[in-house]
């Protein structure tokens, strides 16, 4: 059959069956043979350009084969040449981080002694204080004596000795509050030591391993629905599988097999 007609044959049928119905049994049976002619058509139209396809198929397959021969020792040199150079970055990278890493702990390092050094300090100037204090109470008190008030010059020493007691308490825990502060320090960036080549670009590619199984989330388990499916067709029963409803859906099947499928 020439391809003209088998394309006027396939529109007509194809405006046949959209115009079928389908509402008695003989309307079925006429149906099912005109199926069977669609399929024996289906089966010429294969025929016909099954040799077009086959050359097609093998001239592409000589291409394929071609260009295999010459890309092969490409990629392979691509594939080499990118392991070297993802080395190198890799190293690059690592160092960077490194050197970013000793920088920042210096400037951790520094701001905490800058810390202690300040609550050090604090502690120092409330003892001098205090000492102060002592000293200026002790020539109140002999002034006192002296006068013979006795009984106030104790009671000079006494409340200089006390608020020196506080004031030492108060020192001593804005001390322990500054000494103990996390430490803030801007964060220290080291540039990257990979030079910049134009149409060149490196990234990381996030890849996992699983280490525990017990503590994925349960939204990261998929559901095996090929084996559900395989379950249901061999079951044939609609509460199979707790959780899942099996189901039918009729279908047509054509005896009349095409050559090739």
């Amino acid at each position: 059959m020439k391809t003209e007609a088998i394309e006027k044959l396939a529109v007509t049928n194809l405006q046949k069956a959209q115009e079928l119905k389908v509402v008695t049994a003989s309307d079925y049976t006429f149906a099912c043979e005109f199926l069977k002619g669609i399929r024996s058509l289906r089966q010429q139209i294969k025929e016909a350009f099954q040799p077009q396809i086959d050359a097609a198929k093998k001239s592409l397959d000589v291409a394929r084969a071609q260009l295999r021969k010459h890309e092969e020792p490409a990629i392979a040199a691509d594939d080499l040449v990118c392991s070297k150079v993802a080395a190198y970055d890799e190293r690059k990278e690592r160092q960077r981080r490194e050197e970013e890493e000793r920088l920042n702990q210096i400037a951790h390092d520094e701001a905490r002694k800058k810390q202690e050094a300040e609550a050090v300090q604090i502690r120092k100037e409330a003892v001098a204080k205090a000492e102060r204090d002592r000293i200026a109470a002790e020539e109140r008190a002999t002034k006192l004596r002296a006068e013979g008030e006795a009984k106030k010059a104790a009671e000079a020493i006494r409340l200089a000795e006390q608020k020196a007691a506080q004031e030492k308490i108060r020192a001593a825990e804005q001390a322990k509050k500054i000494a103990t502060k996390p430490v803030e320090v801007e964060r220290v960036i080291v540039e990257s030591r990979t030079p910049q080549v134009e149409g060149i670009s490196n990234r990381d590619y996030w890849k996992f391993k699983i280490v525990d199984e017990t503590k994925i989330p349960d939204k990261y388990w998929k559901l095996d629905l090929v084996k559900i499916g395989e379950d249901i067709r061999a079951a044939k029963k609609v509460d199979a599988i707790p959780g899942v409803e099996g189901y039918a859906e009729r279908g047509t099947s054509v005896t009349l097999e095409l050559k090739g499928e």
